[in-house]
């Protein structure tokens, strides 16, 4: 079956130009307006929670680490809630926390060992070679 023809709209490219900086604050308002998850779903954190969460990963827990980890799951979500009231507003959008750069070093060409130290500390060499394992037959 042929694949249906696009729309040259639907087929744009995504633009590769920087935002100005009033694009990134109408960006960040918009995804801040958005409801989270928690202003939707009210995660209720029970036994029959922790235990979906530990069949799940394959972990066999004892009731005592059940109740354990209701209490620290609580807690974590609690943290994670604390966080989300942070004011991000005047904070620039981040693809990756520390600027990537390029590490590799140029490429030049350099005198390397001669043939004999290089071959000095093996007995499997022949012809100024390294002799190794037959591969292929």
């Amino acid at each position: 079956m042929p694949t249906p023809r696009r729309a040259p709209e639907q087929l744009k490219q995504p633009s590769t130009r920087q935002q100005t900086p009033q694009q990134t604050r109408q960006q960040t308002q918009t995804q801040q307006e958005a409801p989270t998850l928690q202003q939707t779903h009210k995660i209720i954190v029970d036994e029959q929670l922790i235990t979906t969460v530990a069949r799940n990963a394959r972990l066999a827990l004892t009731p005592a680490e059940t109740k354990r980890f209701v209490v620290q799951f609580k807690e974590i979500l609690d943290a994670f809630s604390k966080v989300s009231k942070v004011p991000t507003n005047d904070v620039a959008l981040m693809i990756h926390p520390v600027p990537l750069k390029n590490v590799m070093r140029q490429d030049i060409v350099k005198p390397s060992f001669p043939v004999e130290t290089a071959l000095a500390n093996t007995q499997h060499k022949k012809d100024n070679y390294f002799k190794g394992p037959r591969i292929v037959s």
